[in-house]
């Protein structure tokens, strides 16, 4: 070990280097079988940032895959040793925005191949094909692939620091700041302001860069600030915002969300009781009377946090009169 690296960093450096190699050989095997894919945040992030990746931390690896295209990405990853992690057959691609797959090897790396770049409740929204007509070519972990715009970057990575609210860490926010000034006056503002308008991320998108502005004086022209804040808030956005200190806000917010109540009951019933499998799988619990224990404890933990959920929505729709949905 050298010397001048402490245990923590060399760590840290050994994990990236093991992920990098991951990453490669999932973008070699998606390149052979003309399987179109665009690596996100982690590896690729670094590597345009700041020109390479030792010491940034990255703790999975996060692929966009075109929806129609998940099958042949879950077979791909099978292929190479993955297994699938999911609450029931069918719940992700119904309710979620992405697929989980896991590999025991140097400690457990998760793949989750996106179909979106948004989380709940706007995974619909977005509009994806123009999304994927802005990717440009690059290259990542040394193998030719697709890369967001960045344009679609930027997006992506204000929704990412509200997806993890009060837990995103410090690096996420220079991060975004970075990419600003990185790319300067090339960034098209009216596309992301058309892009997070239309899905209804306008309001959540403004505050991002407001903080962003406050904390580190990022560059970008005021107007987008004005256009962005001056559009009407639902009850789900307001639960985001006002309730960022919660956890796992956004099921919640998903089961706001939905259209009607056999939707919210498939949902609330996946939530609440996963399949066996996933529950072994998660709580690493294997005997009959523990699992059902894991179970107990899920639903008490789930019911709690949606009573205070629903305080959070109650008092974010008092204060700002939005009806609640129905």
């Amino acid at each position: 070990m050298n010397p001048c690296l402490s245990p923590d960093t060399a760590h840290l450096a050994a994990r990236t280097m093991i992920l990098r190699d991951e990453l490669a050989s999932i973008l070699r095997a998606c390149r052979d079988r003309s399987l179109i894919c665009a690596p996100l945040r982690g590896i690729a992030l670094a590597e345009q940032l700041y020109g390479g990746n030792a010491l940034r931390p990255t703790g999975d690896i996060d692929l966009l895959v075109r929806r129609m295209d998940l099958p042949r990405m879950s077979a791909l990853l099978t292929e190479l040793g993955y297994e699938p992690m999911e609450h029931r057959p069918g719940f992700a691609g119904s309710f979620s925005y992405t697929l989980e797959f896991v590999k025991d090897r140097h400690g457990w790396i998760v793949v989750e191949p996106h179909w979106t770049l948004a989380y709940p409740p706007f995974t619909d929204a977005l509009d994806m094909d123009a999304v994927w007509n802005r990717c440009r070519a690059g290259r990542v972990a040394g193998v030719d692939t697709l890369l967001l715009g960045h344009e679609d970057l930027l997006v992506h990575l204000c929704a990412h620091l509200l997806h993890h609210g009060d837990k995103a860490p410090p690096l996420w926010w220079h991060e975004l700041d970075l990419l600003i000034r990185q790319t300067g006056t090339s960034l098209n503002w009216d596309t992301i302001v058309e892009s997070v308008e239309r899905s209804g991320q306008s309001f959540l998108v403004a505050g991002v860069l407001q903080t962003l502005r406050d904390r580190f004086q990022t560059p970008f022209p005021p107007p987008v600030l004005i256009r962005l804040a001056a559009r009407p808030q639902t009850s789900s956005t307001l639960l985001l915002v006002q309730a960022s200190h919660l956890s796992s806000r956004e099921e919640f917010a998903r089961f706001v969300s939905l259209p009607d109540m056999r939707a919210k009951w498939r949902y609330a019933l996946g939530l609440l009781f996963p399949s066996p499998a996933y529950m072994k799988r998660r709580y690493k619990v294997q005997h009959p009377v523990r699992l059902g224990w894991a179970y107990a404890a899920r639903v008490f933990h789930i019911g709690w946090e949606g009573l205070r959920w629903t305080g959070a929505l109650l008092q974010a729709a008092c204060a700002s009169r939005i009806p609640l949905p129905r």
